[in-house]
């Protein structure tokens, strides 16, 4: 499953099992009001979403793991993102991910016609 970001299977039902259980929801939708509405998403292939609860927090994260896994964390997103670039495990288990350099932030198209807007943090000072 690794490298694929996608699950088959009885794996995919015990993924799906995992988002439904950390979000509390009896059905897991996307893009609306009681859904997971994405945020971003990370160079391996990790999904993070804004969670109406996670593990009962409102607005919490939900993370749509690389692996096929789902991951909840009970806090806003830019405590999320902060530890997310500290090298902290964000996206499951083993996930660090730590880079020293400035992050690359790319903005994706929003209009026909448009092209994707690429920029880059300060350096970190790490």
């Amino acid at each position: 499953m690794s490298g694929t970001g996608l699950c088959s299977g009885e794996h995919a039902s015990r993924a799906w099992s995992q988002s439904r259980l950390i979000c509390g929801l009896r059905e897991i939708a996307f893009g609306t009001r009681q859904g997971l509405i994405p945020l971003a998403a990370t160079d391996r292939g990790d999904v993070i979403f804004l969670a109406p609860k996670a593990h009962g927090f409102p607005g919490g994260i939900c993370v749509a793991c690389e692996d096929g896994d789902w991951a909840g964390h009970s806090m806003q997103f830019a405590e999320w993102l902060c530890r997310f670039l500290i090298g902290q495990d964000m996206a499951g288990y083993e996930s660090t991910a730590f880079h020293p350099g400035p992050v690359l932030l790319e903005y994706p198209p929003t209009a026909p016609g448009e092209h994707p807007r690429v920029s880059h943090g300060p350096e970190r000072g790490m």
